[in-house]
């Protein structure tokens, strides 16, 4: 006995001598402009990312070691972000004090160079809005958070799901990711958006202008990357339910934390909508059909040592479209998806990174065959595997980051030339960041792609950044490219004898010649920014009559796009936001001379919000916003053109919140503009909806 007693004690003075010694460190987070402590404020202890939040009197206390420099991480929504590296431990009690912004000046983002930097250091001019805002204000989509936020980017409802546009061009131009991933069971460009759960999103960067050298093929227009979560308290959980007209509920669950080396994110998401009909003279369509959707995400982080870190996303998705008539088209359609990502980061240095990281995605259609006990008959699937390594150093001679890239796709459909077609693509990139000073950097950079197929495509980019406070300069160029899909080289679609269309394994990649130039101002209460841009396009592809009632892809368009976009926030007193973000696009058919058709050349998004806190506990927001489209012409349908006029569509939003839970109650179209005839279907009107939502968490 006492043998087990002496071995036990030696083991644990072993075990604890190699633990760091803490101390506790104290300090207070208070408003810089009125001094009041703010409460709930976010302290993130860096390397070993603990994390605490201040109590109500604004204070904290962290455990940090006693001899190691230590890291803090200090932020709150609607502040400047801080950041003080502790060496002197016995200057306990220091004051924080944050700076009240419209912006985070100091916001950290990834994906204009798949290196994390600070938005002020972007080569091109990124557009970050951070989801815990627009999931009080009601809005619970991916796609409407975009549509009021994201000025020149269009959303249409086509009964099946929402259609994509940004810059003027489509959604096979636009590149849309989730952690940097692509996804696969693209529509004519546009993914599944009912896959994309909010609730599980930390934050959507928008980057303007092509990025084909780090993300390759459809990164013309933009990139729009959305960030998942990762917990950060000991223990989080919640729920939220939004409910509308028609039967419309949006309701979310979740569950998470972060204890020692190990995060984890569990969320569980369902969508429901009986539909709308505003043309009941059409009785085989509807504007919205009735869509039930269902969404597991998972997610783990684990820091296996203080240099290296695993992360394992995962999700399973359905959806039904009851689209079917019993008497007459007996099918409902139906999608499944699946998605995996694991990843593994390293730093070799404290300047010297890599990672290597595996994804797959697979989207499946189904037929769901009524009259049969609905017998789910597949009929195409979607697989896209990819493998990455990046290398990112920072020398005396620039911020390299080089990676190289290989993927693999397999399409399986019934209107194909044959059932199964496949593609492998590899690419490797390289891009330098050189700061010349501490205003002035240069960015430069090429990406080399080939393809199965013997294509290959060879596309550079170089950017200028001047930093004159508060001013930030960009000039780039880049050329960019979209590959043609499989379904565009491979596809062989009848349509019940109306017309035929053909896909064309000839095809070549379509070619842009992307200039941009913008100037941004950011000051803590007014941010302000203008970008103009001139896209070239070559070689686009486009369905064209070669015979009687029968269609081919080819290479056969020329295009120019110009445009200005201008992006503002300005909080002129306390608690008083106004927002207004404006779009102009010029876009013209070089090949027919004449403007191009669905694209509205105007249009706008702003919001006037003011917020009040009821003592401590209670906080207030009331939200009023409005988006503005200008008159578009679409694309003949045989001799009928189609037009939309001009339209305001605007949303009033209040919302109350106490301690954990929050309640908001809105409007949405509050002057009830309905088009039913639009080919992009607007709205079906004005409608009352509610949100009821709680979070909790434990630290």
């Amino acid at each position: 006995m006492l043998k087990k007693i002496w071995i036990t004690t030696w083991l644990i003075l072993l075990v604890t001598g190699f633990l760091p010694a803490q101390v506790q460190f104290r300090g207070k987070v208070v408003d810089a402009q009125t001094g009041e402590a703010l409460a709930g404020v976010k302290v993130v202890l860096k390397p070993f990312n603990g994390v605490t939040l201040t109590n109500d009197s604004g204070i904290f206390v962290v455990a940090i070691p006693a001899s190691k420099v230590s890291v803090l991480e200090i932020s709150m929504l609607g502040y400047n972000s801080l950041i003080d590296t502790i060496i002197d431990r016995s200057s306990q009690g220091r004051i924080y004090r944050l700076v009240p912004s419209v912006s985070d000046i100091d916001a950290v983002v990834i994906t204009a160079s798949r290196m994390l930097q600070p938005i002020k250091n972007a080569p091109v001019l990124t557009q970050l809005v951070p989801v815990e805002q627009q999931l009080r204000m009601g809005n619970f989509t991916v796609t409407s958070t975009l549509e009021r936020e994201v000025a020149g980017l269009d959303k249409a409802n086509f009964g099946y799901r929402p259609k994509l546009s940004f810059q003027g061009l489509g959604a096979r131009y636009m590149l849309f990711l989730v952690d940097g991933e692509r996804m696969a069971g693209e529509m004519d460009g546009d993914i599944d958006y009912y896959r994309l759960n909010l609730d599980n999103i930390d934050r959507i960067e928008i980057l303007r202008g092509p990025a084909s050298v780090i993300y390759g093929s459809n990164a013309i227009s933009g990139v729009i990357n959305l960030i998942t979560r990762r917990p950060q308290a000991e223990l989080e959980m919640g729920s939220s339910l939004r409910y509308s007209k028609y039967n419309e509920a949006n309701f979310n669950v979740y569950a998470g934390g972060h204890k020692n080396s190990l995060s984890y994110l569990t969320s569980f998401t369902t969508n429901h909508t009986d539909g709308y009909d505003l043309t009941p003279d059409e009785p085989y369509s509807k504007n919205q059909e009735k869509y039930t959707n269902l969404a597991l995400n998972q997610r783990f982080d684990y820091n296996l040592s203080a240099k290296t870190t695993l992360i394992l996303r995962a999700n399973a998705y359905y959806n039904r479209i009851y689209d079917g008539l019993a008497d007459v088209r007996a099918v409902d359609h139906g999608y499944a998806g699946q998605s995996i990502l694991a990843k593994a980061e390293h730093r070799l240095t404290d300047s010297i990174h890599t990672s290597w990281s595996y994804a797959m995605d697979r989207f499946v259609n189904y037929n769901i065959l009524i009259n049969r006990g609905d017998e789910h008959n597949k009929t195409a699937s979607d697989v896209l595997h990819t493998v990455r390594g990046i290398y990112d150093a920072n020398t005396r001679w620039g911020h390299w980051t080089t990676g190289m890239e290989s993927s693999y796709e397999n399409l399986f459909s019934d209107k194909l030339t044959s059932p199964k077609v496949h593609l492998y693509t590899t690419a490797v990139f390289l891009q330098n960041d050189y700061r010349v000073s501490q205003m002035f950097s240069a960015i430069a950079g090429g990406r080399a792609v080939y393809y199965s197929t013997g294509r290959y495509s060879l596309v550079p980019s170089v950017c200028f950044v001047l930093r004159y406070k508060p001013m930030i300069f960009r000039i780039s160029f880049g050329k960019g490219f979209r590959s043609p899909t499989l379904k565009e080289m491979y596809y062989n679609f009848d349509h019940q004898g109306m017309f035929q269309l053909w896909g064309n394994k000839n095809l070549k990649s379509e070619r842009s010649n992307y200039m941009s130039a913008s100037i941004e101002l950011r000051q803590n209460n007014f941010n302000f920014a203008i970008n103009t841009y001139y896209n070239y396009l070559t070689d686009m592809i486009y369905h064209t009559l070669v015979a009687e009632q029968t269609f081919q892809y080819i290479n056969i368009n020329k295009a120019r796009i110009k445009g200005i976009d201008l992006l503002s926030k300005w909080q002129p007193i306390r608690n008083l936001l106004l927002s207004l973000n404006v779009s102009y696009t010029n876009a013209v058919n070089l090949s027919t001379d004449s403007d191009m058709y669905n694209i509205a050349p105007i249009s706008a998004v702003g919001s006037i919000s003011y917020s009040w806190r009821i003592k401590k506990q209670w906080l207030a927001t009331l939200d009023l916003s409005d988006k503005y489209t200008a008159a578009r012409t679409y694309e003949p349908v045989g001799t009928l053109i189609y037009k939309d006029p001009a339209f305001h569509y605007w949303k009033l939003t209040s919302m109350v919140r106490y301690k954990n839970i929050s309640f908001s109650i809105g409007i949405d179209n509050l002057f009830d503009r309905v088009m039913p005839y639009s080919l992009g279907n607007i709205s079906p009107g004005r409608r009352l909806f509610f949100v009821v939502s709680y979070h909790w968490e434990k630290y």
